[in-house]
């Protein structure tokens, strides 16, 4: 990966963060312009355009969908649980990972309240430290905007567990991670419920993330061969970036 950042995943920012209830309208008015006439816009908590790193992070969220509720005309659902690979209704272990789903019910109040937003927005050049390139791919981690080779870019949050694990993989690219650090990093259900397993015993479900990144990259179009080689296995131990 060509890099542009430290050995340390950190986001950088050179302006204060807007506040949380604008950095959600800037979210969803983005989607929406992708999507015009889908009746629900759905994300990850984490794909707000707001860190959730905690219980309060994640409260100050639901706060300011409920203000945008009264003044912006939109309307939300979030869902708690998730159904796994194996049909079982499984409660979400972190908070960005939960779905929400976003309506937009009254387009008047919402067009309204972007104004307001753009009255205090700057537009800046992202910083180098907020940008990852490898073999065509591109991650902002201050936009979230992931892309491939100039095409289509979409919004997949930090928070994602297929974004913790490339991005874990890109923190030690060249070097075999093992299953059970990868595991640790993602937060994986099988780790949290059982962390003092054996590596060979996380392989089904981090095999599952390297599935899962491979989707997430081939809906911008990165080409199944550049993915496979890209994210090698390495046999009885783990995978690694190349």
């Amino acid at each position: 990966m060509k890099m542009i950042m430290t050995n340390d995943v950190v986001l950088a920012t050179s302006l204060p963060p807007l506040p949380t209830d604008k950095q959600i309208l800037r979210a969803v008015k983005k989607r929406y312009d992708l999507n015009p006439n889908q009746e629900q816009l759905i994300f990850e908590i984490g794909g707000l355009g707001v860190v959730v790193n905690n219980g309060n992070d994640y409260q100050e969220i639901i706060t300011a969908l409920d203000g945008l509720k009264e003044r912006a005309g939109i309307d939300y659902t979030i869902e708690d649980t998730y159904t796994d690979r194996l049909g079982r209704i499984q409660h979400h272990t972190l908070y960005g990972s939960r779905q929400c789903k976003i309506k937009i019910v009254d387009k008047k109040m919402f067009e309204k309240a972007l104004e307001n937003t753009q009255e205090t927005t700057t537009v800046t050049t992202p910083n180098e430290s907020e940008i990852i390139e490898h073999n065509g791919l591109t991650y902002n981690l201050k936009t979230c905007d992931l892309q491939y080779k100039n095409g289509k870019s979409i919004t997949a949050s930090p928070q994602r567990r297929e974004i913790k694990f490339f991005l874990f993989l890109y923190k030690n690219k060249g070097e075999a991670c093992s299953f059970k650090d990868i595991a640790k990093e993602v937060e994986t259900p099988e780790y949290v419920d059982n962390p003092e397993l054996a590596n060979q015993d996380y392989t089904e479900e981090v095999s599952t993330l390297r599935r899962d990144l491979r989707t997430l990259l081939r809906s911008v179009n990165m080409p199944l061969k550049e993915f496979d080689k890209m994210v090698k296995r390495v046999p009885k131990l783990g995978y690694k970036l190349v």
